[in-house]
């Protein structure tokens, strides 16, 4: 009987060792996901840490944060160095031991359930030197033992290891658009790739750009600045994306292309120098009749795209042409023989209320850009004539080499018509009737 009842005894025992031995015991902490910006080796970077408590975290309470053996940790602290849940941590409250850095929960923590602790870039924690998927370890004062985290990568990846390769049109002409095939391109490889990866791309400079994107189908446009979608990176990557930049500004722009990774931050940047050439002149448009010219070349001179900023207010346009003795008129959708609107050519224009109208073009195509200086003849008798100058000039000056009679111009800002001489400016913008005794050339 003793026998059986040792036999039992020691089974009992067994039986009870067993079930203390499965029993499972909830952690104070669990769930921990650390997020590191930027995560390059040997970069001192920020470290967000968050966690699910089970137990409440009062004032004086602490949390440890066991950082991996390569990671440099520094010995000292700044106040404000280190923030949980917003709140920054005093330089007192924060000491460390190895790896370890242990904080002392401040008052008005709270106390929450979700707990994130954020080791901000200048508390100098740097990364690892060798690539590859790290852990740390979190405990509570409320909890001892170590919980792991799950695994957050260290890259290799740095601004040589992938990089831009374009290349900047040497001329570029203010309203037009140039093309730009920028390449983006493995630079090292046998770099592991990304997944969630962006092209950011702005602009500083006097004006604005419009970019456009060629998507494969048809062109997507951003004002200013603007991301594109580029996918997963390859640790071996080339792909070419056409860009259209158009700048409204003459000027020196810097165009700043930034390639992200939504989940890692900032990957490379690199920045493009754009020099835009060309020039704009405002015409002020009184409601009413206004007798203008244009001192530039329009970089489109079809009426629709010289007028396109006041159409809505333009009744009609007029120019009389004397090589024709007859007037060419633009009246839509009625009456439209005037196609387009050229520089050095003068035109009447009837305005339902007052404008400024803008245009953009050049004074002279350099070499090899377009149509040589223009002139302008004209015969015997009245001309209408414009004004081909961004500077005032002497009419005496401007018309010389001709044989010129009578000028007279026409601004209702002015009074209307008004009459000049020799020594008086002819004024860019504006158009004139002039008489000639003998037809000739004007050379501006």
């Amino acid at each position: 009987m003793k026998k059986i009842f040792g036999i039992m005894l020691a089974l009992a025992l067994v039986l009870s060792l067993s079930l203390v031995t499965v029993t499972s015991v909830v952690a104070d902490v669990h769930a921990v996901e650390v997020a590191v910006l930027e995560n390059t080796i040997t970069t001192e970077a920020q470290y967000t840490i968050a966690f699910n408590t089970t137990k409440t975290l009062a004032i004086g309470a602490t949390v440890s944060i066991e950082f991996p053996p390569d990671t440099t940790v520094p010995t000292t602290y700044e106040t404000g160095d280190v923030a949980v849940e917003g709140q920054d941590i005093s330089q007192g409250d924060i000491a460390v031991d190895g790896q370890v850095v242990t904080i002392t929960l401040p008052a008005g923590i709270g106390a929450p359930t979700k707990v994130a602790v954020v080791f901000k870039e200048t508390a100098g924690i740097t990364n690892p030197t060798t690539q590859g998927d790290y852990t740390l370890r979190v405990r509570t004062s409320q909890e001892p033992n170590w919980v792991t985290s799950a695994s957050y990568p260290i890259r290799l990846l740095d601004k040589s290891t992938y990089e831009f390769v374009y290349q900047m049109p040497e001329m570029i002409w203010v309203g037009e658009a140039a093309g730009v095939d920028l390449t983006l391109q493995t630079k090292v490889a046998g770099v592991e790739g990304y997944d969630d990866v962006e092209i950011a791309f702005e602009k500083e400079g006097p004006g604005n750009v419009e970019f456009e994107v060629w998507n494969g189908a048809a062109w997507d446009s951003f004002s200013n600045l603007g991301t594109w979608s580029v996918g997963s990176l390859a640790a071996v990557y080339t792909e070419t994306t056409p860009f259209r930049l158009t700048f409204d500004k003459v000027g020196v722009y810097t165009i700043t292309f930034e390639l992200w990774d939504l989940g890692y931050g900032l990957l490379v940047t690199d920045d493009a120098t754009a020099v835009v050439t060309g020039v704009s002149i405002d015409v002020t448009l009184n409601k009413g009749w206004n007798l203008i010219s244009l001192p530039i070349v329009p970089d489109d001179s079809a009426i629709g795209a010289v007028l396109a900023d006041v159409m809505d207010d333009v009744i009609s346009v007029h120019q009389y042409r004397v090589s024709i003795g007859d007037w060419l008129i633009y009246a839509p959708p009625d009456f439209t023989t005037l196609t387009t609107i050229e520089d050095g050519k003068a035109y009447w224009i009837n305005m339902a209320n007052a404008r400024t109208l803008t245009v953009i073009g050049q004074a002279i195509a350099p070499p090899g850009y377009g149509p040589p200086p223009s002139a302008y003849g004209v015969v015997e008798g009245w001309n209408m004539l414009g004004f081909k100058s961004m500077e005032p000039i002497h009419a005496g000056v401007y018309l010389e080499g001709t044989e010129w009679v009578r000028i007279y111009g026409f601004d209702l800002a002015q009074g209307g018509w008004f009459p000049l001489v020799a020594t008086d400016n002819m004024t860019p913008g504006l158009g004139y009737w002039v008489a000639f005794s003998q037809a000739g050339t004007i050379y501006p």
